[in-house]
């Protein structure tokens, strides 16, 4: 199998998450094909990520492993996300990763009833299909995107049905639009660079509360902690 790392580039990549790259390149080489797409400092960020995208679809790639450079993902990243993406016959798989910056919250979202939610789990809990994840730690079947999607696969701009849009999202909303389905990995925990902070699970709530605290004492954090049997917490309704 023949897998790529795209990685879009601001400047440099610092050296709290390179190690994690190097390490998580290096497992993917010992078992498959593997390549390096970076794309250095290309805005906007659709710009960016539909360069790297393209290059993979002509380098035939199979799998596009998506590491954004401010992410620290865990060694076995690929291979988790790629095994849950195979079981579930899902087109993306997404790993867990919080906002590097307030509200510091989950960047899984789900849509119920026409609304969006916000969606977590915890890493002991199983795969579970979500609406958008972002970009920055996610495995795409690119057999599937060759087959049933064309370009632009990104954009970020104002759509006149929907207002702006973020590339990310754009990019989930069509493969939805296409058939696909996308899945929440919580086993792939990343953490997310933030001011040389790694936001991750253990300090992600009280960054989010010291933010509310400096801003506003009336402000609620909206700190999701119900789970359902699964190990899904409950959904936050997004304002």
């Amino acid at each position: 199998m023949r897998v790529a790392m795209g990685m879009p580039i601001v400047d440099s990549v610092a050296g709290e998450v390179f190690t994690s790259h190097v390490i998580a390149a290096c497992a993917i080489s010992r078992k498959h094909e593997f390549a390096m797409i970076p794309c250095l400092n290309t805005f906007p960020h659709d710009k960016a990520r539909e360069q790297i995208i393209e290059k993979a679809l002509e380098g035939n790639v199979d799998m596009l492993f998506w590491v954004d450079s401010d992410m620290a993902v865990p060694r076995d990243a690929f291979e988790l996300l790629h095994e849950a993406l195979v079981s579930t016959g899902a087109q993306m798989a997404v790993g867990h990763a919080h906002r590097r910056g307030y509200p510091y919250t989950p960047c899984w979202f789900t849509i119920q009833d026409g609304k969006t939610y916000q969606a977590t789990a915890g890493p002991e809990a199983s795969p579970c299909e979500i609406a958008s994840g972002g970009m920055a730690c996610n495995v795409l079947d690119l057999n599937w995107v060759r087959q049933y999607m064309a370009p632009p696969y990104f954009y970020q701009g104002h759509l006149p049905d929907r207002g702006y849009v973020w590339e990310d999202w754009f990019f989930c909303n069509g493969i939805q639009e296409a058939g696909g389905k996308i899945i929440g990995v919580p086993q792939v925990r990343c953490g997310h660079l933030g001011e040389r902070i790694l936001v991750e699970d253990h300090n992600a709530s009280v960054l989010r509360k010291n933010h509310l605290q400096i801003v506003s004492g009336n402000v609620q954090s909206g700190h999701i902690k119900e789970r359902d049997s699964n190990g899904w917490c409950k959904p936050q309704l997004q304002d």
